[in-house]
């Protein structure tokens, strides 16, 4: 399942656009994603608010006032998704750039490595921003952790799990604390059980007053964290999961 999108808008830059998404193909291979975690798309066909999004724009004349680039970026705007203007060397801003992003910073230097680089940045899937922290209720969430924990290290996450990551004669409040500090995301299982735990409403509120990611795999009819809003939810359903004396593991499919 792919957790990121990208949505590649032109109307003549066909050779600049596959360059682009083989860069970006590479440059994830270099850091050791899967590149099936990232779904890049020409034009905006549908909008899944369970991902991580950005758009870009290739920028161009015939772009300027053709209308499937100017749908697409609307709707992307619409949906509060970013859309960054690039362009090529020697064009005028305001010829190539329409109304509704001339206000946006573009990138300038089009080399399609440097392109794709500040992509992955702006997605937070650099090296910097793998460094995951799993949040969950041991007493009826503890298989999902693992199996998470599992996935995302094969796809080359630094992924912290007290069940694996708090070595033994450690404080482990102590070591909460640090790895918190250490990660750029926190997520979070939305188990049932997961509304008791003080301990991850105080990781919530640490992600949030120091700006991580947070991102929630919300169990199906289970209660949820107050201090979680729906956009940084993805509602598991009942064929997302395996039950097992319970719902503790995510299906095949889903992964």
């Amino acid at each position: 399942m792919a957790f990121y999108q990208l949505f590649l808008i032109h109307s003549d830059r066909n050779g600049l656009a596959s360059e682009l998404q083989q860069r970006i193909n590479d440059q994830l291979k270099e850091l050791r994603i899967d590149p099936n975690l990232l779904e890049v798309s020409l034009g905006v066909s549908s909008i899944s608010r369970d991902r991580i999004a950005v758009g870009v724009y290739l920028a161009s004349q015939r772009g300027f006032s053709d209308r499937s680039c100017l749908d697409a970026i609307e709707l992307l705007q619409k949906a509060d998704l970013p859309v960054i203007p690039v362009l090529s060397g020697g064009d005028r801003f305001a010829d190539v750039v329409p109304p509704a992003l001339q206000l946006i910073h573009a990138f300038t230097d089009t080399a399609p490595d440097s392109v794709a680089a500040a992509l992955l940045r702006l997605l937070g899937l650099t090296e910097k921003h793998r460094r995951v922290f799993v949040s969950y209720r041991r007493s009826d969430a503890l298989m999902m952790g693992e199996q998470i924990w599992e996935k995302l290290s094969k796809v080359g996450f630094d992924v912290f799990l007290d069940r694996f990551s708090v070595e033994p004669g450690f404080d482990f409040q102590e070591r909460l604390i640090e790895a918190l500090s250490d990660k750029a995301f926190l997520l979070l299982i939305e188990s049932p059980e997961s509304v008791t735990s003080h301990w991850i409403d105080y990781e919530i509120e640490y992600a949030r007053k120091n700006r991580m990611g947070l991102f929630a795999l919300t169990w199906p009819k289970g209660s949820v964290m107050k201090n979680v809003i729906d956009k940084q939810r993805c509602f598991l359903a009942p064929a997302d999961g395996v039950v097992d004396k319970g719902y503790t593991r995510l299906s095949d499919a889903f992964c």
